[in-house]
């Protein structure tokens, strides 16, 4: 709108040269509308009496729409596309840790935003894919997921970014980590160890993949990060040091 006023202006100022007839500021208006719209022009001589003021002036506008177009649709593109990279500023650890803990063990690894924009609902999901054939079922990939103890499946599974987050799943014997021992008992978790867990993992080749989903809070898109992590990215009974 101010585009046009201001056009509407500068026929209005240029009209004692005599290419076209404004009587009045309104018909400046409508010039600049026709011609910022490209809708036609209504005047008598659509040549403007061959005046170079009005070719000038003709010309002006209709760049500077182009102009003003082009910024508009880049900046709805920017905005758009900025989901589809928007993931690159999610950073997993390189490593993941499984650490006994009071007795019991415990596979995590953390996760950081580097965007001052947080992810609206952003949650997480582990999933445990087993590359070998299974003995029991004779099925190959097997994918089983995993129960999160941090942050809760119980609650969906949500993480707040704005600090780095330690995603963490409990070994248990409901665990796709979990491995198959001689003689599951209600000592099993003393057979259990690090020994065993490796094991079992590397038997199996089994990888764990994490997924990220989560809505862009200035598009209001939908967004999904993943990561994996394969049984030669795992460290156990590690500590992480603080910077």
């Amino acid at each position: 709108m101010i585009s046009i006023l201001f056009w509407a202006m500068m026929f209005y100022f240029f009209r004692d040269y005599g290419f076209i007839d404004i009587h009045c500021y309104l018909n400046a208006l409508i010039i600049s509308l026709e011609t910022i719209t490209t809708v036609g022009y209504t005047v008598s001589d659509i040549s403007f009496n061959d005046n170079p003021v009005a070719f000038v002036l003709l010309f002006c506008e209709m760049m500077q729409s182009v102009f003003m177009n082009s910024f508009c649709i880049g900046v709805i593109y920017a905005r758009v596309s900025r989901a589809l990279t928007r993931a690159r500023s999610i950073i997993f650890s390189k490593r993941a840790v499984i650490r006994e803990i009071n007795g019991e063990w415990y596979f995590m690894f953390q996760i950081c935003e580097r965007r001052k924009h947080q992810l609206i609902e952003s949650h997480v999901t582990c999933y445990s894919v087993q590359k070998t054939v299974n003995a029991e079922s004779g099925v190959p990939f097997q994918i089983r997921r995993m129960k999160l103890d941090h942050p809760n499946d119980s609650y969906g599974g949500y993480l707040l970014l704005i600090l780095p987050a330690v995603v963490i799943h409990h070994i248990d014997a409901d665990s796709p980590l979990y491995p198959l021992l001689p003689n599951r008992s209600d000592d099993s978790k003393s057979q259990l160890s690090e020994a065993s867990i490796r094991e079992y993992l590397v038997a199996n080749d089994i990888e764990i993949v994490v997924m990220i989903e989560g809505t862009e809070s200035i598009t209001s898109r939908s967004l999904q990060a993943r990561y994996s992590y394969m049984w030669t990215d795992v460290s156990y009974n590690m500590t992480r040091e603080r910077p």
